[in-house]
């Protein structure tokens, strides 16, 4: 009886051996499925990481390409030119500029000698008038007569001399390049400041032959009617404007200011300026006059041109002597824009 009960655990006790290997092995094959599987998912992210990282690097090149491309037609067409035909024929742009400031001509002697054969819309230097040095010394019979502006002028009580002798000095550039227009019998003239430059493509939109007989502003910049109002919205107003057209100036609600793109259509529409501004007895900056004509003599000046033809290189205005303005207005908007 003892024997067969210690058979029977034998029996076991083999049974139990055989079936132990089969034991461990079942969940080493499921561990190396479960291997396999977790390989794969890991594979996948992978996968999808670099397919992701593959169209981003598309994406950059593309955006690199139009870029480049961008910046290719732009190369092109640094210089636009307009031939003096049709409604731009007699067409005549003159650049107000000092002897001393030659690097600021630079631009304009590019410009000018990039220009094919023919008859092309060019610029043109007209010699500025240097305040400080003609109140120092008169050389001419019109120097003579234009030192009594240094008395004329009105500025703020804490002025200095230098800068007073650079508004009149602006002041006097335009009046005498007036002269010159209604003694040239001109029409069709352009004056600018050597801080800005002309955008060729909007000259070659507008139709000059349809400018009305007064000054109209291709360029300048759009201000509140006071130096500070919280109320005043810069994008309102413009967006009131129609684009590619001459738009009336409400005085109500903006005035235009600086000097670097006005348009005289014909000799008249300067010589009717001219004998206003010589008329005062006292005077002001250029740009403070024509804000005042815009309000007060629309018949002399009441329209621009929107979008600007002439626009502000600002880095070149902010130099200048009247600079502090721009800087003060944060100018972060295009010129092109008023």
């Amino acid at each position: 009886m003892v024997k067969n009960t210690r058979r029977r655990q034998n029996r076991r006790s083999a049974s139990t051996r055989r079936r132990k290997p089969t034991i461990r092995r079942e969940p080493t094959r499921r561990r190396e499925s479960t291997r396999r599987r977790e390989s794969t998912r890991r594979r996948e992210p992978t996968r999808r990481r670099d397919s992701t990282r593959r169209r981003e690097s598309t994406r950059r090149r593309e955006s690199t390409r139009r870029l480049n491309v961008k910046q290719e037609e732009t190369k092109d067409n640094k210089y636009v030119h307009v031939k003096k035909t049709g409604d731009k024929k007699g067409l005549r742009v003159f650049v107000i500029n000092l002897d001393r400031n030659k690097d600021r001509w630079k631009k304009y002697v590019a410009y000018n000698k990039s220009l094919p054969k023919g008859d092309y819309v060019k610029y043109e230097k007209f010699r500025a008038v240097d305040g400080n040095a003609l109140r120092n010394k008169q050389i001419s019979n019109q120097d003579k007569d234009d030192i009594e502006y240094f008395k004329k002028i009105v500025m703020m009580w804490n002025a200095g001399e230098k800068q007073r002798g650079n508004v009149v000095g602006c002041l006097l550039s335009h009046i005498r390049l007036m002269r010159k227009i209604v003694k040239g019998k001109m029409d069709k003239v352009l004056v600018m400041e050597d801080d800005a430059l002309i955008d060729m493509n909007q000259l070659k939109k507008i139709n000059l032959n349809k400018m009305d007989n007064k000054m109209v502003y291709f360029g300048g910049v759009l201000r509140p009617l006071k130096f500070k109002d919280p109320k005043w919205n810069y994008d309102r107003v413009k967006h009131k404007f129609t684009r590619d057209s001459v738009n009336k100036i409400d005085s109500s609600s903006f005035k235009i200011g600086s000097t670097h793109g006005l348009y005289y259509p014909t000799k008249e529409s300067a010589e009717n300026l001219l004998e206003y501004l010589e008329s005062k007895e006292r005077i002001r900056a250029i740009d403070s006059e024509l804000a005042i004509i815009q309000k007060k003599n629309p018949e002399l000046l009441d329209s621009i041109y929107y979008p600007a033809i002439v626009y502000l290189v600002i880095e070149e205005a902010q130099k200048g002597f009247s600079g502090q303005y721009f800087k003060k207005d944060g100018f972060d908007r295009s010129m092109k824009e008023y």
